[in-house]
């Protein structure tokens, strides 16, 4: 399948802000985030029935996925952005049009249980999705993140990132395509018509408020269904037992997990690669989902490859 680039944004372009899993009842936070796309010159759209509250949930299903398409077919529309995470994309993907999605190519962009929905969006209709800030964490993240996610939707996602990883296991580089994901979310789809084929592609991870017994579990999960073999390459991003859990915390359960993983993986040949910008902490960078990119030990670059 040939992938579908995005179209960039121009400034004051119009990007939806949608509600496909949980809601949000912090109007600060929400005001906020909508600051930051304006100060960033694009003009956000947001609908108050995007985050009402149903149980967990922003709204049923059926208007949750009438939302997401609407904004997809809607040509004054140029990028779409999640307010949140939360749950709720595994209850709607069965009932999306991939096709809808594909005949108008769009940014989209979330990350945690959105991750879900924007690998099955790139996965059935061969568009390129990123994985990113929501809006609820624009005002949480930094500069870098901010910037970040500014260029790409201008059309600068390509840029080489030589960002200050651990090489956790090294190798001679490797090509493949991005596949990005909050590690529970992926192992959720295990056993399901979901489930995605990951060989052959540079699989990126995250999670946040897992314990290492877990962490453990979901890597080994992940490793029995066959999940970890034939991968171009892992990368291990931010894994925080929660939000404010302090450095010292967060370094030590991410060892943990690089350690697990180098277990799972010791018969493996594919480089790992360690403290990559994304996930639920303060630097969450925007990562093309689809795209290729080559990943290069000796350099410690992750780089578009053509």
């Amino acid at each position: 399948m040939n992938m579908i680039a995005p179209p960039p944004l121009s400034t004051g372009d119009q990007v939806a802000i949608v509600a496909p899993a949980g809601y949000l009842n912090d109007k600060t936070i929400l005001q906020k985030g909508l600051d930051i796309l304006e100060h960033l010159g694009f003009s956000p759209r947001y609908e108050e029935s995007a985050s009402q509250s149903h149980d967990y949930l922003s709204n049923p299903d059926g208007h949750r996925s009438r939302e997401l398409e609407t904004c997809f077919c809607d040509p004054d529309i140029k990028a779409i952005i999640a307010l949140r995470g939360g749950y709720g994309c595994l209850r709607i993907i069965s009932d999306l049009s991939w096709e809808k999605m594909k005949e108008n190519p769009k940014f989209f962009i979330g990350f945690s249980d959105i991750s879900i929905l924007a690998n099955q969006i790139t996965e059935k209709s061969g568009l390129i999705t990123f994985h990113g800030p929501t809006l609820s964490t624009l005002p949480l993240i930094d500069r870098t993140s901010i910037e970040r996610l500014n260029y790409c939707l201008r059309g600068s996602w390509q840029n080489p990132l030589k960002e200050n990883i651990e090489i956790v296991k090294k190798h001679e580089p490797t090509r493949g395509k991005l596949s990005c994901w909050n590690l529970a979310s992926l192992v959720s789809l295990l056993g399901t018509p979901f489930s995605p084929d990951l060989k052959n592609k540079i699989v990126l991870l995250e999670d946040i408020n897992e314990p290492p017994y877990r962490l453990d579990k979901l890597f080994t999960q992940l490793y029995h269904a066959g999940k970890l073999h034939d991968l171009s390459g892992l990368i291990l991003g931010s894994f925080s037992a929660d939000a404010n859990s302090d450095k010292l915390d967060n370094m030590r359960l991410e060892e943990f997990v690089w350690n697990r993983v180098l277990e799972l993986t010791q018969k493996e040949s594919y480089p790992i690669w360690g403290k990559f910008p994304i996930g639920h902490l303060e630097t969450n960078i925007a990562m093309p989902i689809g795209a290729y990119f080559q990943m290069s030990c000796e350099r410690g670059v992750l780089s578009f490859a053509e």
